[in-house]
């Protein structure tokens, strides 16, 4: 089940007011991957069976704008450009899709490893592929490789016992997030295994 809720925000201890409560239906399988676009006020999810659909409100109601099936393998991450323009997914298999905000395909590519994550640079020049195996690797913008991450931690470790968790790259230029006064020379890019 997917279920959207939206919180007003509300004075006192009380907390906010439920103002949205709305199942989407959609997906056949178990929703394994959602991700925000806030920039666009939109919502996109991947089942277990690869299918990726993306939601959009329209008159206070979420409605699928877009559906896509590889039928091939299963999404394992999805990531939007810091600016909401692009859509980066992988799946399992080493594919990678690009796609537009508008839903128009931009770029594929079958990359000749298993992927696990992906996360854009805050300019979104550089894109990060995760291994389920805790390799980290720099591509450009369209695809092309450029080089892995070196990751010091993981010398002499089998990839069974430091799988990767998480890639996350803070954009210290975003504003409203709470974190102005962090330093913007400090540390922007979080390797989690």
């Amino acid at each position: 089940m997917l279920k959207v809720l939206k919180l007003e925000s509300g004075k006192g201890q009380g907390g906010g007011n439920l103002s949205m409560n709305q199942n989407l239906q959609g997906h056949k399988g178990n929703v394994q991957v959602i991700q925000w676009n806030d920039q666009y006020q939109k919502l996109t999810t991947s089942d277990e069976a690869g299918l990726i659909i993306v939601w959009m409100m329209h008159k206070q109601h979420w409605f699928e704008e877009m559906i896509n099936n590889r039928n091939k393998s299963v999404v394992t991450d999805m990531r939007w450009t810091p600016n909401g323009e692009k859509i980066g997914i992988v799946y399992e298999d080493g594919a990678v899709i690009v796609g537009s905000v508008e839903g128009t395909r931009l770029w594929g590519k079958e990359l000749k490893i298993r992927l696990k994550l992906i996360e854009w640079s805050p300019d979104s020049r550089t894109i990060l592929f995760g291994t389920p195996e805790g390799a980290v690797n720099v591509y450009d913008y369209v695809g092309n490789y450029q080089f892995p991450v070196k990751i010091q931690c993981l010398r002499g470790m089998k990839a069974t016992e430091m799988p990767l968790a998480a890639i996350e790259w803070y954009d210290s230029n975003r504003q409203g997030f709470g974190y102005e006064d962090v330093d913007e020379n400090s540390a922007s890019l979080c390797i989690a295994y």
